[in-house]
């Protein structure tokens, strides 16, 4: 009995010692992927984006406009990888995530295309929407 005990104790201790060292030791760096943005054929993938975004916008069924939103996101997001300055995909972004109540994202967006252009009708209006 003793021996079953202390045996099942020392399992436990064994087996809670190396989940400690997975968790611990277990991460991506962030260079070990790298993504060539040039190979991107920039006027399909903007297609896409505007078609999922206007799906979105037609949709009736909430869990559609979400599946379109999440889609557009993605094609948005690739695009203003590519080129930082691309402050049309940056507002498309920033509406996506106000549509998702994704609201720090939102204001992180329309921030960054502040930041590239202040004069930007559209990056001024959607940013002021976002507030009321």
């Amino acid at each position: 009995m003793f021996r079953t005990v202390l045996t099942i104790i020392l399992l436990m201790f064994t087996l809670s010692e190396t989940a400690g060292f997975a968790v611990e030791y277990a991460s991506v760096e962030k260079s070990s992927v790298s993504i060539d943005y040039t190979k991107i054929n920039r006027e399909d993938t903007l297609n896409k984006a505007d078609s999922f975004f206007e799906w979105a916008i037609k949709a009736q069924d909430d869990g559609v406009k979400k599946d379109c939103l999440k889609r557009a996101q993605l094609e948005y997001s690739i695009l203003a990888q590519a080129n930082h300055d691309d402050i049309y995909s940056v507002v498309r972004l920033g509406r996506i995530c106000d549509m998702l109540k994704e609201d720090r994202y939102a204001k992180s967006y329309f921030s960054r295309a502040i930041n590239i252009d202040y004069k930007n009708i559209d990056a001024n209006r959607y940013f002021g929407d976002f507030y009321y």
